[in-house]
């Protein structure tokens, strides 16, 4: 878990309230870098820095839906009031999203492997690839930005603001289904399959990619269909296209 320390400062300008976010690990209390903070699922106001702090300006007074959301753990929404007239400290809890990963040993070697293994199905083609370098001079957006950006993707907008990964392609309908539905992406976070979309569960949604910061990133991978996505990735279900993303091990 982390603790979310959401300072609203009370410093009005023309063009509204100067917001502070500071974003802390919860057991160490250090700071939490590229924490994506969204405002009112709509006005994406930035991800924090190597301080773990984000400050944006422009923002109105009265009550709105603050989202932080970082890879590995649980996107949260608060309602916060705004004040020309007070500061209020929000603490909010991020639960770190359950994933049953197998047991393997981390080393140079290991990482090493998984860039070269990158580089070696950038060079046979068949995806779209973001090197690190090419993340860095993206710093502050997101894995949805860069897709769109290259328009080889199709998303899917919720109510909330959330956006999926999917194929242009619906499922269905059928007589046991219903309506069309988006045929959402298969997932990836470095090799281990955290998404598969399952036609008897429809309600289960992929993760929010706007969580999906470049900063946190080594490498992006995106494949269409299934004949594009290599054998390594075609254990789930790759018929909408996988996305294959790298956490950033050094910086």
């Amino acid at each position: 878990m982390i603790v979310i320390v959401a300072t609203w400062c009370p410093l009005r300008s023309a063009f509204g309230q100067r917001v502070v976010v500071r974003v802390l690990e919860t057991t160490t209390r250090t700071p939490i870098a590229g924490a994506s903070v969204v405002l009112d699922d709509s006005a994406r106001l930035g991800a924090t820095d190597s301080a773990g702090v984000l400050r944006a300006a422009g923002v109105t007074s009265g009550r709105h839906a603050l989202r932080v959301g970082k890879i590995g753990y649980r996107p949260t929404v608060t309602t916060v009031e705004v004040r020309a007239d007070a500061v209020a400290p929000i603490q909010v809890l991020l639960d770190v999203l359950p994933v049953d990963l197998p047991l393997v040993a981390v080393n140079a070697r290991k990482i090493d492997m998984r860039m070269s293994d990158f580089e070696r199905r950038r060079a046979d083609g068949g995806g779209t690839f973001f090197t690190r370098a090419q993340l860095d001079s993206n710093a502050g957006r997101t894995v949805v930005d860069l897709l769109r950006a290259r328009s080889v993707a199709h998303f899917v907008r919720a109510e909330d603001g959330s956006e999926y990964l999917a194929s242009a392609t619906q499922q269905g309908p059928d007589e046991f289904r219903g309506p069309p539905r988006p045929c959402f992406a298969q997932i990836f976070v470095d090799g281990i399959n955290v998404y598969t979309p399952d036609p008897n569960m429809p309600s289960v949604l992929p993760p929010d990619l706007r969580d999906f910061g470049v900063s946190d990133l080594d490498a992006v991978e995106f494949y269409s269909s299934v004949a594009r996505t290599p054998p390594e990735f075609r254990s789930g279900a790759p018929a909408c296209g996988t996305l294959v993303v790298w956490s950033r091990t050094g910086r």
